[in-house]
């Protein structure tokens, strides 16, 4: 799979963002996972607005040729420090560079 997003990866023009809606996993369990997919799209329809969820974000910005898989490990690490800091936190990722 990671072979298919290297291949069109366009590079340091792209970035991964990497959300995570607090209590996301109760919708799922409570109501079932097709009201958790209208969330989630109602969540990505909300992206260019105000939004009145809580939401960590990491972010990472992909190095020349950098593998997708290692920007994806950058991006996870990212928001496991955004969830950290607390809820509607953001983090980015260091910057890879590569010699």
């Amino acid at each position: 799979m990671f072979e298919e997003f290297d291949a069109k990866l366009p590079g340091a023009s792209s970035t991964i963002v990497i959300f995570d809606l607090d209590q996301f996993k109760l919708i799922n369990d409570n109501m079932g996972h097709a009201h958790g997919d209208e969330l989630l799209k109602r969540f990505a329809d909300t992206l260019g607005t105000p939004i009145r969820a809580t939401a960590s974000a990491g972010i990472a910005i992909p190095g020349k040729e950098e593998p997708f898989s290692s920007v994806l490990s950058r991006a996870d690490a990212a928001h496991d420090k955004a969830e950290q800091a607390g809820r509607n936190q953001v983090h980015i990722a260091p910057f890879r560079l590569v010699a």
